[in-house]
């Protein structure tokens, strides 16, 4: 009985199962800016999905280009700093919670503080805009944004009076005190952080909008999304929203929330 040559058998395997059953599929590559230690600088390398890319951005401090964080790193496309204002204060929409801070490629900005007058002081002569807000809490199904659960806001406010609580707390107030915007991300001793944007409507102490995230194992509270669109002079929102992410046990209690959700992050980088 004749038996196979080894070239005629690779041959029969290919023709059989095709390449994919002689080589395993590569997996496509993403540039990252890479940190490198020695020279101190980040460079732009292209890294596998999966495992090798989890690792460079949770262990590394790489980050995906063009990159602007509120610590005030700036890098363009090709991985080069350049300037950038500092943000003092971001509100985003985590697409992807496992990617580390924003990632400007594929997260939502809701709001931010940003250092219009360069004196890396968060002041008066700041802009504060605002841009989009969840409008459920799962604002792009399994990681999906084609077609996310937004609304849209496009507001710029220089007139504003701004009021830094404490390293974990933020107030802008508009003209007239017309509203009172708050930025917040703190730990609480009890075993919970909670992480807030909201708007107050000043004379009436109503809000416009309100985005909270509790989470650990301490958290008094469920995570809730309100919004009322009767509320503000300065902000149009196209729904009202009233909704907890969990729902509510039998006594009327709702149970806490002990997952950090990426539907809000906030960051704040407060001299």
């Amino acid at each position: 009985m004749k038996t196979l040559s080894c070239k005629n058998a690779i041959l029969w395997t290919v023709l059989f199962f095709g390449a994919a059953g002689v080589h395993a599929a590569k997996m496509p590559k993403v540039d990252i800016c890479h940190w490198d230690v020695t020279t101190e600088t980040y460079k732009k390398i292209a890294v596998p999905d999966g495992t090798a890319l989890t690792k460079h951005i949770d262990n590394h401090g790489d980050v995906y280009p063009p990159h602007n964080d509120p610590g005030g790193l700036a890098l363009d496309e090709n991985c080069e700093v350049v300037d950038a204002p500092r943000v003092f204060a971001r509100a985003f929409i985590d697409v992807d919670p496992n990617d580390g801070a924003y990632n400007p490629l594929v997260d939502y900005e809701i709001a931010t503080l940003t250092d219009a007058n360069g004196n890396d002081m968060p002041d008066n002569d700041d802009t504060f805009s605002v841009n989009a807000y969840p409008t459920n809490f799962d604002p792009c199904p399994g990681g999906d944004c084609s077609n996310p659960n937004i609304g849209v806001l496009s507001h710029n406010l220089e007139k504003i009076f701004v009021s830094v609580r404490s390293s974990s707390e933020l107030w802008i107030y508009t003209e007239g005190d017309a509203e009172l915007i708050r930025f917040i991300n703190s730990y609480d001793p009890r075993g919970f952080t909670r992480e807030i944007f909201d708007v107050f409507i000043d004379d009436t102490n109503a809000k416009s909008i309100l985005l909270e995230d509790y989470s650990g194992a301490g958290s008094p509270r469920p995570d809730s999304i309100v919004v009322n669109s009767l509320n503000s002079s300065f902000f149009t929102f196209s729904d009202d929203i009233t909704e907890m992410l969990n729902p509510p046990s039998q006594d009327d209690i709702p149970p806490p929330s002990v997952q950090d959700d990426g539907f809000l992050d906030v960051e704040l980088n407060l001299p």
